[in-house]
């Protein structure tokens, strides 16, 4: 069964760093609609990345604060940090176009005033369970790790789960199911002990299908 491998956002251009080669565009995001009505005004920054002739061709086209809608691939790999082996997510672009507003979605027509968009934020991949981790100490806390096809060649993404989905990764999934994952990307920043900020993003996950054998 063929992979996927799709990121979808809806955002705001919030940054853009640009070099020969390179373009990295850090997007603002709410959080996902479902949370509490208090955390609804958190915001995730996803950062997406060009490379090459898609880079350079987008060089000083896009502008800070506009409403974009970008679609990118899950590019993760194992990478050495401090002596230890970490599976860094690089979230690779594949497009990015000027969002529609409420009103021209709805109805076809763009507003006189006023400008109002929808966020979104998700992930949608399937592919074969290649390793899967539960520890002991952490209830409702599971991660397991997925081959997808990736930007280059393959991609191995990890997907944090919590509550059910934990819970199902822990008693139902097992090394080489194939399945069928939902999530949202989100993004972590932390301050180190230097004073300076370190960042990072994963993959949450918010459903999962297994795929049966046909007889």
């Amino acid at each position: 069964m063929e992979s996927i491998n799709e990121v979808e956002f809806t955002g705001s251009i919030v940054d853009i760093y640009s070099l020969q080669d390179y373009l990295a565009v850090t997007l603002s995001i709410k959080k996902y609609a479902e949370m509490p009505k208090s955390e609804q005004n958190i915001k995730d920054y996803p950062r997406v990345v060009w490379f090459g002739e898609a880079a350079n061709a987008l060089a000083g086209k896009l502008t800070r604060y506009d409403y974009v809608d970008v679609t990118a691939i899950a590019d993760a790999a194992l990478v050495t940090k401090d002596g230890k082996a970490i599976r860094r997510l690089t979230l690779v672009g594949k497009e990015i176009k000027p969002a529609k507003t409420r009103c021209d979605k709805y109805f076809g027509i763009a507003p006189d005033i006023g400008a109002s968009y929808d966020y979104k934020n998700i992930v949608k991949l399937r592919g074969s369970v290649v390793q899967t981790y539960s520890p002991d100490n952490a209830e409702n806390f599971s991660k397991f790790v997925i081959k997808v096809v990736g930007a280059r060649s393959f991609s191995y993404p990890e997907i944090i789960c919590y509550a059910q989905t934990a819970d199902f990764v822990k008693s139902k999934l097992t090394v080489n199911d194939t399945v069928c994952v939902t999530g949202t990307i989100q993004t972590y920043a932390k301050e180190q002990e230097n004073g300076s900020r370190s960042h990072s993003t994963s993959i949450v996950c918010r459903e999962i299908a297994v795929v049966k054998e046909q007889a």
